[in-house]
């Protein structure tokens, strides 16, 4: 109950057939609780971690942001007239 979320393609016919076997439901709440916690945990490490990546990557872009808006301003006419 607790990978079932983590188990790509069971995410929402896991919980239907593990409701289906007559789990009980307080077992099932605390069991989805305990999978939610961990997979809200996950995503939010990993998101943090390549935001932190991107970051350091990405970091000094915000000097280069007008002449960048102004290149794809460009582009994009020149797409639109040609």
């Amino acid at each position: 109950m607790l990978t079932v979320r983590f188990l790509y393609g069971c995410r929402i016919a896991g919980p239907v057939l593990i409701g289906a076997s007559g789990m009980r439901w307080e077992r099932f709440a605390f069991s989805n609780a305990l999978g939610a916690g961990g997979w809200a945990a996950l995503l939010t490490s990993v998101d943090w971690f390549f935001g932190q990546v991107a970051e350091l990557l990405l970091g000094e872009l915000r000097h280069y942001e007008g002449a960048l808006a102004v290149l794809l301003l460009a582009l994009a006419l020149c797409y639109a007239a040609w």
